[in-house]
């Protein structure tokens, strides 16, 4: 099901106050981020899978005024319609779930990281962690454009660590291309 008619479906919920317009990336495909900056790629790729996951994520707007009433009306909604959590997940206005997945995800790619410009990349992480930071301070006292603004901070900050890491890689790409050329 395409997430337009998801979506359709969702607004037709007495809670389902907006879906609010998601950004639009050029992002790199997973298969064109340089693997070769890490040690180990394969803990990375389920982290910047989840990553892509969160940038093009939902701004989901309901009603309910606390967790304990949308946790009932996400049970209610996953019984009614199987696909409901598979969307609903990948809400950005979920902060509790942003900063896990960015905060992991950014420990995580430092980690065993080879490529160059390393401070540069941690700097790029750290703003990315940091921005999570943001996000969640007094997140519910926030309004909800105050809520989307903050969650769109954390996915540009995201972004541009992906963009890094994809520059990063090309680079890589283009030195080992030079290296094979200049032994033929």
């Amino acid at each position: 099901m395409a997430n337009k008619d998801l979506e359709t479906i969702l607004m037709q919920d007495l809670h389902v106050v907006a879906i609010h317009p998601v950004e639009e990336w050029n992002l790199p495909s997973l298969d064109e981020i340089g693997y070769s900056l890490w040690v180990d790629i394969g803990p990375r790729r389920l982290a910047l899978e989840r990553l892509y996951k969160l940038l093009n994520g939902p701004y989901i707007e309901d009603n309910l005024e606390n967790h304990e009433l949308r946790r009932r009306w996400r049970t209610q909604m996953e019984e009614k319609y199987p696909w409901f959590y598979s969307y609903y997940v990948d809400n950005a206005l979920r902060v509790n779930t942003m900063v896990q997945v960015v905060q992991s995800a950014m420990r995580l790619l430092k980690r065993g990281y080879k490529g160059l410009r390393r401070e540069e990349f941690e700097a790029l992480a750290q703003a990315a962690h940091q921005k999570t930071e943001e996000a969640a301070s007094n997140y519910d006292s926030k309004s909800i454009y105050e809520k989307i603004n903050a969650a769109r901070q954390v996915k540009y900050a995201v972004y541009n660590v992906i963009m890094f890491l994809y520059n990063q890689g090309a680079d890589a790409a283009k030195e080992t291309l030079q290296c094979v050329t200049t032994k033929g």
